[in-house]
């Protein structure tokens, strides 16, 4: 499935291109770690194949992207969603490496 992104050129002007983008982004101090993921690429290009959600949440932020309020509730739903099965794995990682640190030596 392809996505569109018109929305994000009608909120700001931003450079379509790969090199355009690549200056955008270092402009903006987005993260070295995304520079360097996104160098050669083109912004649509950047928005069909990121797989990082915090990196495509900053995008919209830097551009002051307005939700649709229907959008946004669903999202929300999702993420809500995400973001406890994500720590739930972090507490079972936590667990699987530290053994119980809290033990007394008082009987």
């Amino acid at each position: 499935m392809i996505r569109t992104i018109p929305t994000l050129t009608a909120v700001k002007n931003i450079p379509q291109d790969a090199a355009g983008f690549a200056k955008w982004l270092l402009d903006k101090d987005a993260c070295s770690e995304a520079r360097r993921w996104a160098d050669g690429k083109s912004l649509p290009e950047i928005w069909e194949s990121c797989e990082r959600g915090d990196w495509l949440e900053w995008l919209l932020d830097a551009v002051n992207y307005k939700w649709a309020a229907p959008a946004l509730a669903k999202y929300q739903r999702v993420t809500a969603t995400a973001w406890a099965e994500y720590e739930r794995g972090r507490a079972t990682k936590i667990h699987e490496l530290i053994p119980y640190p809290f033990k007394s030596d008082i009987p």
